[in-house]
């Protein structure tokens, strides 16, 4: 018998390649990209729809040859899914500290006066957070994310204008700092660019599954693009600014008319990105619970009611820990060091040491 391809996948309910690559850039491109240049500072100039993250780690456990790892694969599935929801907590709240940090910018730029906290400011911030956050569903989460790619390309630009001009001192910085220095730096990189939250959820909502691979797939070009963007903006940013570079590159930025319009819209592109970030964790936590209301004949009104409770919790639960760790120089490494590694580094080489080891005695 001849090679016979399988059938091509389609979601009848699914959208386009170009709007999921729209969604997944901006969930990578964020305050992330901003605090690349600390890294440098850190550790020197060298140094399916059934299927998420937790179903993928509980599969590999379940067709393990190991006999333990069989045993613990719901275990797998809650750890993976309780570092996944870590994660874009952490996220969500290093989300609030940048919005707050840039509003008291701009607040002194203008000599307004609010006579508000760090942490009042923060409160207030949550009531606009939960209100766009009571969007529902992916395309009106796209439409939002376009926005926000809108103004980020633009403060983009604007910034590596400001870099490329500016005078870099490189010579008199050093190539590699010590062990702490590059650890917390680690931490801080593995935050900007950690996006294993997003990509299956992104992955299950695309009208065709597999325009999310190959070499110009929404992963492939996603990425590209990323880590481009992100190696300008943290180099000439450090090259820049020295060891005075700040937990965000534009908290450095002189307060001219035009850098204080990119603070303004790089605070509409957070707001903007803080929906897509949710909506990872709510789509990982609402449908087991809403399946549960449901079998228990709640009428529709009941379960919308508690889902946007639910909602209102999961912003509330992110905006204390930015309460907790109000400042950006501390809580990007943390979150990237602990969650971050995770992710990224220990589950990933686990899952593939048990799928592997498999396959490779199967032969």
């Amino acid at each position: 018998m001849g090679h016979q391809e399988l059938p091509r996948i389609v979601r009848d309910n699914g959208i386009s390649a170009t709007y999921n690559l729209i969604n997944f850039l901006n969930g990578m491109i964020g305050p992330g990209c901003f605090s690349v240049a600390m890294a440098f500072k850190q550790g020197g100039l060298t140094g399916n729809n059934c299927l998420d993250y937790g179903e993928m780690a509980e599969c590999a456990f379940e067709h393990s040859q190991f006999d333990i790892f069989t045993r613990h694969k719901r275990k797998a599935k809650y750890f993976v899914n309780g570092c996944l929801i870590a994660f874009q907590v952490g996220v969500a709240s290093v989300a609030y500290v940048f919005v707050i940090d840039h509003l008291q910018e701009i607040f002194l730029h203008f000599k307004v006066d609010t006579g508000l906290s760090t942490k009042e400011l923060l409160l207030l911030y949550t009531i606009p957070v939960i209100l766009i956050n009571f969007v529902r569903t992916i395309r009106a989460v796209t439409i939002i994310c376009l926005i926000g790619n809108i103004f980020i390309f633009a403060s983009i630009a604007l910034i590596l204008g400001e870099l490329f001009t500016a005078e870099h001192n490189w010579k008199d910085l050093p190539w590699i700092t010590s062990f702490d220095g590059v650890v917390a730096s680690a931490g801080s990189l593995l935050y900007s660019f950690e996006g294993q939250a997003m990509v299956l959820p992104l992955e299950n909502k695309l009208r065709h599954p597999e325009d999310m691979l190959g070499w110009t797939g929404v992963l492939t070009t996603g990425m590209s693009l990323v880590t481009i963007i992100y190696t300008y903006c943290g180099f000439f940013g450090y090259i820049t600014y020295g060891d005075d570079v700040q937990g965000s590159i534009t908290l450095n930025l002189p307060d001219t008319g035009v850098n204080i319009a990119v603070k303004i819209l790089l605070i509409f592109v957070v707001f903007f990105g803080n929906v897509l970030q949710m909506y990872v964790i709510i789509e990982m936590l609402w449908p087991p619970l809403r399946n549960g209301l449901e079998m228990r004949k709640k009428s529709r009104t009941v379960v919308l009611v508690l889902e946007y409770l639910f909602r209102v919790g999961v912003v509330c639960f992110a905006m204390l820990w930015a309460i907790a760790i109000p400042n950006l120089d501390e809580i990007i490494p943390f979150v990237g060091i602990t969650a971050g590694m995770l992710l990224s580094l220990i589950i990933p080489s686990i899952v593939d040491l048990i799928v592997f080891s498999r396959i490779e005695r199967l032969h």
